[in-house]
């Protein structure tokens, strides 16, 4: 395993060009020309986006909201117990709905974290929202 990971996403018009026939829309080509920004995890940032993930993936809403409080910097949150909750059900509305890309908004229910983070006044690492970002912009180009 590498101690570093690369994300990099600046998607707009100018980035994108469509490659192929317009009268064969089932053999055209997204081609990313761009990626623009780039942000570079340390193995501490690698360490705590497998660990929330990992949370998440084993359906423990309440550690990834613990995990969030624990690991991000200048957290002003007045109540960790309505933060902590407030992340479990969100955690455990993916799971019943049992989340993929074909059958969910990601960004929509990462919309829904950086909404509970904000109102909760948790910050999150620069890095590692970066790489959030980008599962919300690379979610929007996945073919359904």
């Amino acid at each position: 395993m590498t101690n570093k990971c690369f994300c990099a996403i600046d998607l707009h018009p100018g980035n994108i060009l469509v490659r192929g026939s317009i009268d064969k829309p089932s053999q055209l080509k997204l081609v990313i020309l761009d990626s623009g920004m780039v942000a570079t995890l340390s193995p501490q940032d690698f360490r705590n986006l497998h660990d929330t993930f990992k949370a998440v993936i084993k359906g423990n809403g309440r550690e990834v909201g613990q995990l969030f409080l624990e690991r991000s910097p200048m957290s002003h949150c007045k109540d960790p117990e309505k933060f902590v909750t407030a992340m479990a059900e969100i955690v455990d509305e993916a799971q019943k709905q049992r989340v993929t890309f074909s059958n969910t908004e990601v960004a929509q229910l990462l919309m829904k974290v950086f909404n509970t983070l904000r109102e909760n006044r948790v910050k999150l690492d620069a890095n590692f929202a970066a790489v959030i970002l980008s599962i919300m912009v690379i979610e929007g180009t996945y073919e359904r």
